[in-house]
């Protein structure tokens, strides 16, 4: 059940925002088992990208290609797989190209004492630093360091007003988007409405068109013997007339 509950979603997915269903399948697994998503999690996970991609314009397949490609750096930096695509989603919202962004955390993450990296507060701490620099020109700088020139000054300002939290980013995703499905039944257009209620109807009288099926059967094998007196050339259609008319435009 869970497996054909997430090949819906796949489907649904698929549909509702015109991409197709085995890469996005592909690189959704990749990305599953990078952060050893469970199956039953998947489908909750699944409504979880679709969310980001609704709140910053990263499509699921790239934020799963991003959680795939950088998984182990993420959680070095004590990143779970929601805080993850929290921040890929981020970076493109922000205009932050995800390579550069991710080479220098990379890069930052080794001025971290060892402590700090093991403790898992790795990201934390270099948003913290750039936070409360001692002037705004120094966490700027330190920002586009980390960040690059393409996105460092956005992000800079994005940290600073407090945008920039994994953890906050992560759960406003989790509980202010509309599921796959949910979003399924409000775009399905009036034509795709029809169709699945004709398919619908279809199901529900195919065991009176078996039954019927079987009366008639056993009628026209009585039928036969007559049948076979008719000649090939058909019945010559006669009306009856009335008053020497004939009603019905046909003669006799």
């Amino acid at each position: 059940p869970a497996l054909d509950s997430l090949s819906t979603q796949f489907l649904n997915l698929a549909h509702i925002t015109g991409g197709t269903v085995q890469p996005l399948v592909e690189s959704t697994t990749r990305a599953f088992n990078a952060f050893k998503i469970a199956t039953d999690q998947q489908g909750a996970s699944l409504d979880y990208l679709f969310s980001v991609f609704q709140h910053t314009g990263a499509t699921v397949q790239s934020l799963s290609e991003g959680l795939t490609q950088y998984g182990a750096q993420f959680r070095t930096l004590g990143l779970d797989f929601q805080q993850s695509a929290a921040l890929l989603g981020e970076f493109e919202k922000e205009g932050v190209n995800t390579q550069a962004a991710m080479t220098g955390l990379r890069t930052a993450l080794k001025l971290l004492p060892a402590d700090v990296v093991n403790s898992g507060n790795g990201f934390q701490t270099l948003i913290d630093y750039i936070k409360t620099a001692s002037t705004d020109a120094d966490g700027l700088a330190f920002s586009l360091q980390v960040f690059g020139n393409r996105g460092g000054a956005s992000m800079f300002d994005a940290i600073k007003s407090g945008a920039v939290d994994a953890q906050n980013l992560a759960t406003a995703f989790a509980s202010a988007g509309a599921s796959i499905n949910d979003t399924t039944e409000k775009v399905k257009t009036q034509g795709d409405k029809l169709t699945e209620a004709w398919n619908q109807m279809q199901l529900a009288l195919a065991p009176v068109g078996a039954v019927m099926r079987d009366m008639f059967a056993g009628v026209l094998e009585d039928l036969k013997p007559v049948i076979a007196l008719v000649p090939e050339s058909g019945v010559k259609m006669t009306a009856f007339r009335v008053g020497g008319a004939s009603p019905c435009g046909f003669s006799p």
